[in-house]
This record gives structure tokens, sequence and C-alpha cells, in this order.
């Protein structure tokens, strides 16, 4: 289950690059995808997008945003404040007396100014003096009038009338264009403070409103110069009042919103010098990739990056129950499975056994962690080290192949359904010596025993004969290849097979040791094999039943040391010494070739053992 969970995580793993990489294509600003996907979308979306975009062209224009002055305001008072003006009168002042003054500026052409012109000299007079002539004016009517006139009522009256004048001209001007200026101004001056403000409403004003205030200011300036020109006189706005009072409230409004976007921008103007370009971008790319999840192809991959994740995860909570299972499943029969295979390992007479077996889950399956103890050294299985000891050196090849055998062959006995298992064994000898080749065809036959059928397939007739020497029921068979490639499957015999090869090594040694050459398909690495073989062949053969059949040359040599003089081969144990120390190394692959002359002698050593009898 582990490995089908793994099998799957991996599969969700490429899957989710896969479409990591489609999200990242498509939204370049996203470096963690985690937290793209798990982000809330905020609902005023499109407000942060433009608000991050305005934030970036602040800090991008923040040279202009200094140096672009505040839009432009212009004092100006409501129209029925004009109206109070141009009613006000002189209560104490007679009718005749306003005629009077009226008719003498007329009669002087001074026109709107006359008031002005006559308020001025009545009040640098000097007693009855005329400042103008310096005659006595006491006794003129006209003067009187003047005097009782232009009182400080009067004056009072006329700075009022002034500065509405003013106030008008100064937003007037001659002709509208000066209120026109301010609002084309704003109008430029709004097209760059929207960009990098965030103004709730921009200030405008139709092409239609401009003209209907403008022209209302012209009536209002109109009624004002009338007033100057009669200061005394009741003036209104007459059937005109009600558009104008309501053009200088449209007017009044802009003005308002003026000053409401003039705060905001003296904000951004305050806090132009804290925006950084690169924050900025950042934001607004954040907020643009999080609208591209909204449409296809983003939409779709990110349901499918989240469902990727969400299963994930959960494979991260099955394969650890998964693997709880199996640590407590290991922690009931681990300690039973490493004595079995210790023992097998005694039996096998090895020097070493296993220790600290555990599970483990590095790696793309479970599989089980174990030591390998020598004496009181514990060594970790697959370590390796080119200075301190290792799984690698610590072990000879047989050594390693007997544990691996152990390992089988405890792993087979472990099945519940021996009884119906056929069991194979490629090459079971290999690299073993006399004590362990006899456990494990030992171990052979008792599992033929336990099992439904075991085959065994090898290349050494010995070894074959070795078990099919006690097997209750033993069947032999021989797959050969014709040289078109053609392979079949025929009865075979270990003893004919064993004389053939006993002959065939006769032929080989003694054509080498006598002419020095190679018989057809015999090498120097074949032949210095046969040495050893053949001698202790010819040993049994020449005292049939003496030595038991799993004994080999050094221990026979042993023995005929062991038995004397009078033994017939005691005169050979120093050769036959010889030979075997030659020959150990060959036994198994990977040893040198063998040196010619070498070889020959050794060769002639064995003809004249055999010739001697």
């Amino acid at each position: 289950m582990i490995t089908e969970l793994d099998s799957e995580q991996r599969e969700s793993a490429k899957k989710q690059a896969a479409t990591e990489k489609i999200i990242k294509t498509a939204c370049p600003a996203v470096t963690d995808v985690k937290r793209y996907v798990e982000a809330e979308v905020p609902s005023d979306l499109e407000s942060k997008i433009a608000s991050a975009g305005r934030s970036l062209e602040l800090a991008r224009h923040s040279a202009a945003v200094k140096a672009t002055k505040d839009p432009l305001v212009v004092s100006l008072r409501p129209a029925t404040d004009f109206e109070d003006i141009a009613r006000k009168t002189i209560k104490d002042v007679s009718d005749a007396s306003i005629q009077k003054i009226a008719q003498h500026i007329k009669s002087h052409s001074m026109d709107q100014n006359g008031h002005r012109w006559l308020k001025y000299g009545v009040e640098h007079t000097v007693g009855s003096i005329c400042p103008f002539c310096t005659q006595d004016t006491s006794e003129i009517e006209i003067v009187s009038i003047f005097k009782g006139y232009f009182s400080e009522e009067f004056s009072s009256l006329t700075s009022e009338i002034e500065s509405a004048a003013q106030e008008l001209s100064a937003v007037y001007g001659d002709a509208g264009e000066k209120l026109l200026d301010v609002i084309e101004q704003n109008d430029v001056d709004f097209l760059f403070w929207e960009k990098v403000c965030d103004l709730v409403s921009v200030p405008s004003l139709s092409e239609e409103q401009k003209q209907s205030i403008v022209a209302s200011l012209k009536t209002l300036k109109e009624m004002i110069v009338e007033k100057t020109s009669h200061p005394l006189s009741s003036h209104d706005l007459g059937v005109n009042r009600e558009k104008i009072v309501s053009d200088l409230r449209s007017f009044a409004q802009y003005q308002e919103s003026v000053l409401a976007c003039t705060k905001i921008i003296q904000a951004a103007r305050s806090e132009v010098a804290s925006v950084d370009v690169s924050k900025s971008e950042e934001a607004l790319s954040k907020y643009k990739a999080l609208k591209a999840r909204l449409n296809e192809p983003v939409k779709s991959e990110v349901l499918a990056w989240a469902s990727l994740a969400k299963r994930r995860s959960e494979i991260e909570v099955e394969k650890g129950q998964a693997q709880e299972k199996l640590r407590s499943h290991m922690a009931s029969t681990i300690d039973g499975r490493q004595k079995a295979i210790n023992d097998l390992l005694e039996m096998f007479g090895a020097s070493f056994r296993i220790a600290n077996t555990k599970a483990s889950f590095l790696g793309r399956e479970a599989s089980t962690d174990f030591s390998v103890a020598i004496g009181s050294h514990a060594i970790k299985a697959g370590q390796s080290s080119d200075n301190e000891p290792s799984f690698a050196t610590v072990l000879s090849g047989g050594d390693k192949f007997t544990l691996a055998l152990a390992f089988f062959i405890t792993q087979v006995r472990a099945d519940s359904n021996i009884g119906a298992a056929r069991i194979i064994f490629d090459d079971p000898f290999n690299s073993q010596d006399t004590q362990r080749q006899w456990e494990t065809s030992s171990q052979i036959r008792a599992l033929a025993s336990e099992s439904c059928q075991v085959i065994v397939l090898s290349h050494d007739p010995r070894f074959l004969a070795l078990i099919e020497k006690n097997a209750s029921s033993c069947s032999l068979f021989q797959m050969v290849c014709d040289d078109e490639g053609n392979g079949s499957i025929r009865q075979w015999s270990s003893a004919d097979e064993l004389k053939e090869i006993y002959v065939r090594q006769a032929e080989r040694i003694r054509e080498y040791a006598t002419k020095g050459n190679m018989l057809p398909s015999c090498t120097a690495e074949n032949l210095i094999k046969d040495l050893r073989p053949f001698l202790e062949d010819f040993i049994r053969a020449r005292f049939p039943g003496r030595f038991d059949p799993l004994i080999m040359l050094d221990e026979m040599t042993n023995q005929i040391e062991a038995a004397g003089p009078d033994d017939p081969f005691h005169k050979h144990v120093a050769e036959f010494r010889a030979i075997n120390e030659y020959s150990r190394d060959n036994m198994h692959a990977g040893a040198s070739v063998p040196d010619p002359g070498q070889l020959r002698a050794q060769c002639k050593r064995i003809n004249k053992i055999i010739g001697s009898y």
C-alpha cells in the first residue's frame, strides 16, 4: 500500500509541477503558488487594482507630484449676497438729493466714477474751502447736499459695492475669461492628479454649465456696475434670479469638490517620499495576478492545483497510517525474522550476524534497515567509506552471497502458502566453501520437502550431484542450444557429466604439460580452474570411500599428512599444498590471468603425480 501511495504521490507532484508552470507562465509575478492559490480574492479587487496603479504612478512621477501646484480655487460669494448689496440704500438721504447728485454727475459726464470723485472731494474739503479751486463753498447748495449725501454710512456702502465689484472682476475678468482659464487649468491638472491620487470624484463642469455660469456672472457684474454708478438706488437680479442663484450654487459645489480633491492631493504629496516603485509594482502585480485567477486558463489550473494539494495531504496521512501499521507489524515479527536469519548464518558457518533491524521509509519503497555485527562492531548495511570499515569491505563475496541466501530462505519459509510454492535457485553455490555448500544443499532439500517444487539451476555438476545424492526425489535435466540458436531440454546425469569432465580435464592438463598446447575451447583461465577439482577426483578415484564427498584438496592433504609416511600419498603433501595455494585465487571470478610458465609447471607437477601411480 505504501508503494502505491508513494507512486500516486509522485504522479500528483508531477501534475502539480505542470500546473504551477502554467500558472507562473500566465502570471510571472507569482513566485509562491501555494500562497497564491490560498490567497483570498477581495471583493473590491478592481478598486485595489486601481489604487495600486495610482500608487505606482505616484512613485514613478514623484518629481512631478512635488512640482505640480494644487488645483486653483477662486473666492466667490453666493449670488444672493451680491443681490443684498445691490438692494442696500440709505434711508436718511432724500430722493431729491439723490436726483440732484445724479443730475450733477450726468451733467459733468463723470458716469460711474462720479460718486467716487465727489466723495473723495468732500472727504478732502478743509472747512468750507473747495480742495480744487480754494473758493468758499459755505453758501453753495450743492456742496451742502454733497456733505449730507456722502456720510460714513455711504462710505460703508460704497466699500461693500467696491469689494463686490473687485471680487467679480477677479473671477469674471472682462468677458468671463478668468473663470474659464481657472476651470481649464484645473481640467488639465486633474488629468494628472487622477492618475496618482485616489480622487473620489474629479471636479468637472460641462461646456453648457461653464457658459451659463459665465453669463450669470456677467449679469451679476452688470448689476454691481449699475450699483456703483447709483449707490443709493436699489437693484436686483430680476427675472433671471433663480437661474443665476442655481449657476453660482453649481460653481460653489465645483469649488467644494476642488477643495476636497486638494486635501487628497496634499496627502499624496506628503506620502510621495515614502512610496517605493518596486513595492508598488509588486502590489499591483499581486492584485492583477489575483484577477487572473477569475479567468481561464488560470482559473482551472488553480482549482486543479488545490485539488492535487489536497490529495497529496491526504496521501501523507494515509502513508503515515500505513507506515505505522507496518512498523507495528515489524515490531511483532522482526525479532523472529532476525533470529531465523542469524540461525541460518550460524548453520552456514558465518562469522557475522545481523542486528538493529527496523523498517525504513527512505526512497521510493518501504525497506528494512539492518546492521552487520562482527564481534562487538556493528556496520550499517549499505554504508560505504574510503577510510572506515564498511559493508562493502568487511564482507567477502561469499559472505554477501550467504547473507542474501539466508534472507531469501527466511522469506520463503515465512510465506503461509509455502506448500503451494515453486522455489527457484540460480547458482546458489556461488563463492561458497565446502561447509556452506553442504548447508546450502541441506536447506534446498528441506525446502523441497516443505514446498510444491524446488528448481536448482547451476553450471557446476559437482554441486548438483551433491543435492541429488541425498534427495528423496530428484530429476536432472540439461538445457542445450545448437549452433542455430535452437534450445531444448533433455535428461541429464551428474555422474556421467562428472566422468566426462574428469576425462576432459585430464586431456587438457596432459596436453599443456607435455606440449604446451591448449586444446580447442580451452583457455588459461579455464585450465587453472581444472587443477584442483581434477586432483581431488583423482585422489577419490584412487582410494574410493576414503574421503568424504565434500572434503576438498586442502583437507585431504591434512588427512594424508596426519596418516604419516605409510600413506601412499604422503610423499606428495608438499606438492598438493603448492597446487592448492596456486589455484585458490582463480577458483572464483576476478583473479588475474595466469602466467603461462607457472601454469605449465603446475600441470607438469600434476602429470608427474598421476604418472607415479
